[in-house]
């Protein structure tokens, strides 16, 4: 069975949450650039994109954590803003991820 790509935050980009700010705000670090403030659906996509799923289990995965409220297109526009922007890439999975996978 071939693994397929699996999306990541890019290296020197982190999510945080300020736990004082309002529930539906967050913000993504960026390593050269700042900050940015993220919605609540911008979070819930971002956080599935931990390297454990593919870009099309992430897309079905986003529309069920926000109960409908995602549509397809809409977690698709988001995540091809995102990978232009350099906040997300799209990898083959490693040994951390996959712990049952033989790397040696």
């Amino acid at each position: 069975m071939v693994n397929p790509r699996t999306v990541r935050l890019a290296p020197g980009i982190a999510l945080s949450i300020d736990l004082d700010a309002e529930p539906s705000r967050a913000m993504l670090s960026l390593l050269r650039t700042g900050k940015a403030h993220l919605n609540r659906h911008a979070l819930t996509i971002l956080e599935l994109c931990d390297g454990s799923r593919s870009r099309d289990r992430l897309i079905v995965d986003a529309m069920l954590h926000s109960a409908g409220a995602l549509k397809a297109a809409d977690v698709i526009d988001f995540l091809d803003a995102a990978e232009s922007r350099g906040w997300i890439v799209e990898a083959e999975p490693t040994c951390e991820d996959e712990p049952f996978t033989d790397c040696t």
